[in-house]
């Protein structure tokens, strides 16, 4: 039994190793604990960071760019599930709603 504060609340899926594989295997596994506490994964803000060492600088920093730009994909998409959540419902299905 979860305690629910995931419960039907859009969250992003985040890995990152330096293998070429990205952290897969986490990452499935994260997203299936997610799934289990029946969080809602939003799928554009999923991401996989393979090579990870190669994209920080000295300071452990993320310095690539086209790592950047995926970030902030995943962040805007995140925030886009959320922002669609947070709309009134205008119709329901039984315990389901409609959002605009």
């Amino acid at each position: 039994m979860t305690s629910g504060e995931l419960w039907r609340r859009p969250v992003a899926a985040l890995s990152a190793s330096p293998s070429a594989l990205g952290g897969a295997k986490a990452h499935a596994s994260l997203s299936l604990t997610l799934s289990a506490l029946e969080a809602e994964i939003a799928p554009a803000a999923s991401l996989q960071i393979p090579f990870v060492s190669t994209k920080l600088n000295a300071e452990k920093e993320v310095s690539d760019p086209a790592t950047l730009a995926s970030l902030a994909a995943s962040l805007a998409a995140l925030v886009a599930a959320v922002e669609k959540k947070e709309k009134p419902c205008v119709e329901t299905h039984g315990s389901l709603c409609s959002y605009l």
